[in-house]
């Protein structure tokens, strides 16, 4: 993709909107990633809700599921930016 486009400029308008197009993919790839992972932990603290035995044991799993999918989420949304921002970078 370079070399075919270093003949024509790198800084052309057809060169900004496939790397824009690229870019909305890879984020729409990269928020899919992250939502598969949420789910996945969602799941995983499901399985050991349903294999508790007493009612503390659950609600205290549902306490630390809220916190880990908070944390989790927060590390992916944070993740996120730092892609869109080196992706914008190729931008310019």
């Amino acid at each position: 993709m370079k070399e075919v486009l270093e003949g024509d400029g790198i800084k052309t308008k057809s060169y900004k909107k496939q790397m824009r197009t690229e870019i909305t993919e890879k984020m729409r790839e990269f928020d899919l990633d992250r939502d598969q992972k949420l789910a996945q932990v969602r799941e995983d603290y499901v399985l050991k809700i349903k294999a508790a035995k007493n009612p503390q044991d659950k609600e205290r799993l549902l306490e630390e599921m809220g916190r880990r999918l908070k944390a989790v989420d927060e590390q992916l949304k944070e993740e996120r930016k730092r892609q869109e921002s080196n992706l914008k970078k190729m931008l310019k």
